[in-house]
């Protein structure tokens, strides 16, 4: 039977470890900055092994909150679910959290939207991607990535046999990057969703990638080139 917190954290220590007395497989927070997570978050989350979904999105964690939480996170060898999106994490963070996400090499699910990744980042998280083989679910809407984190991408999404939703809706992307990502859809068999509106891909550019979606006998309604132009694509 599965259990889920959902809890926004004022007064946290004692709450936390009330807990962790039981067994979660999924942890939602909300309200948590760099402070909480050291002191009240970090050492609940190291004797709950075996949860398998955390998430982490809509908080004030930061850089500094990551180098935290990173140790926790490699002892959830057995987490398939990991949310930090919104949560003001930069390209320092993401090399302090590449350690920690090579550990959890069944992760399937990763959400890192609306935060302040660039294509720095994007260098630093492609190795942790690459031992991923599981991964089907890779959210990166909203940060700043141009071509050159396309490029560093491509060759993890290679790796990625498994991927079935990429979100990459409003980045800064623009139509060499598409090019070079479209280069690679007919080799993602599992792949049924991308999202790229909100980039600086001009016509010429979104046609390319249709092209190459439609050759590759994707389903029409999961390329997502412009906000609401068919249901899936609204979020």
């Amino acid at each position: 039977m599965r259990h889920y917190v959902t809890r926004s954290f004022a007064t946290a220590d004692q709450q936390m470890r009330h807990y962790v007395t039981r067994s979660f497989d999924l942890l939602t927070t909300t309200t948590i900055c760099s402070w909480l997570t050291s002191t009240h978050l970090v050492p609940a989350l190291k004797e709950m092994k075996g949860m398998s979904e955390l998430h982490l999105a809509n908080n004030k964690i930061s850089d500094i909150g990551i180098g935290y939480l990173v140790p926790a996170l490699k002892e959830m060898k057995g987490m398939s679910e990991l949310g930090l999106g919104n949560s003001n994490i930069s390209d320092i963070c993401i090399g302090y959290l590449v350690p920690a996400l090579k550990e959890i090499k069944g992760l399937s699910y990763l959400n890192l939207e609306n935060n302040n990744i660039s294509d720095i980042g994007i260098g630093y998280l492609v190795p942790a991607l690459k031992e991923m083989k599981g991964m089907s679910r890779l959210y990166l809407i909203n940060n700043h990535i141009s071509d050159i984190g396309i490029g560093y991408l491509v060759p993890a999404l290679k790796e990625m046999k498994r991927i079935m939703k990429l979100k990459l809706h409003h980045n800064n992307i623009n139509d060499p990057g598409i090019k070079e990502l479209g280069s690679i859809i007919k080799y993602m068999n599992s792949l049924q969703y991308l999202s790229l509106w909100g980039n600086n891909i001009t016509s010429d550019g979104n046609n390319y990638v249709k092209q190459v979606w439609n050759d590759a006998g994707k389903p029409s309604n999961g390329l997502c080139l412009h906000h609401g132009s068919n249901p899936s694509c609204w979020d």
